[in-house]
């Protein structure tokens, strides 16, 4: 009779967050849970007061990381409460500080020897303290004494190994996180030479301002004259002033024979119809003298 194989899966699962992955070379160390929170397993953990244990989350770095919470099975209290994911305030918890873990990466792919990073701010509907596998600018940190072993299953679940125990030592010359926006101020001057300092925020102290202008310094030489400029548009009209007063009377002299003056017009003479006599000459000399164009003696 021949086999009838059937094939259930091409990869096996990595199992629940918080479970050990591998041996023997691993290091569990146990602490108090301090807080009020509770701590899922496969939680990224920080170090808070005597010695108890926080979830990772905002305002942590990276060289505060020391392990992660490894999964217990743990005593049911309650009929319904068989299956306890998480550790509750004041409990020990089993803290993972070296070796491999299975942990859920709640965003990006993880390859072999990638980078781990840790959500410290809310961005996108990720949760803060969730491990992941791909950068997130200031919302997220990277972990510099862990590495992801191997991609994700199913479940989102991938190994995590750690290769130091407790937080990393700070190195001279690492740059800490950034400090609070201390300010600044902006100078302005007025045209009588008053100096006063402008605050960049609210709360920022007050600086006194004072006077820069110095003593005027002596007339500079006189430069070459500009061309001139092209003539403007003339002027409205002015209003019409008074008229003046009358001038002095002129009477025209007569005409002599040494000087120019006024003469008459002479009076008409009758056209000739014949040689003219002495008589016609006569009186035309007569006319003259009347006209004043010709002297009488």
């Amino acid at each position: 009779m021949p086999l009838s194989p059937q094939s259930i899966g091409l990869a096996m699962s990595h199992g629940f967050a918080g479970s050990y992955a591998r041996q023997p070379d691993m290091i569990v160390n146990t602490a108090p849970l301090g807080g009020t929170a509770t701590i899922p397993f496969g939680t990224p953990l920080v170090r808070g007061q005597d010695g108890a244990v926080i979830p990772m989350g905002s305002g942590n770095t990276s060289n505060q990381f020391i392990g992660v919470a490894g999964r217990e099975v743990k005593t049911a209290t309650q009929y319904n409460g068989q299956s306890v994911g998480s550790y509750a305030p004041g409990e020990a918890v089993s803290v993972f500080q070296r070796g491999n873990i299975n942990v859920k990466c709640q965003k990006g792919a993880p390859v072999i020897d990638g980078t781990v990073y840790v959500r410290v701010a809310a961005s996108g509907g990720y949760s803060v303290g969730g491990f992941e596998a791909e950068a997130d600018g200031a919302n997220t940190v990277a972990l510099s004494n862990a590495q992801w072993g191997g991609p994700a299953d199913g479940n989102g679940v991938a190994e995590l190994r750690i290769a130091y125990v407790g937080p990393v030592p700070a190195v001279a010359g690492t740059p800490g996180p950034a400090g609070e926006d201390g300010g600044y101020y902006e100078p302005s001057v007025d045209a009588s030479g008053n100096l006063s300092w402008t605050a960049s925020k609210t709360g920022m102290p007050a600086v006194e301002g004072a006077n820069i202008r110095g003593p005027q310094g002596p007339a500079g030489a006189r430069g070459p004259q500009g061309e001139i400029g092209p003539q403007g548009p003339a002027g409205p009209q002015g209003e019409q002033g008074p008229q003046g007063p009358a001038g002095p009377t002129y009477t025209l002299p007569a005409a002599t024979t040494g000087a120019l003056g006024g003469v008459k017009q002479m009076a008409a003479i009758t056209d000739l119809d014949a040689a003219p006599t002495m008589e016609d000459f006569n009186n035309l000399l007569a006319a003259l003298r009347t006209a004043g164009m010709l002297a009488t003696s």
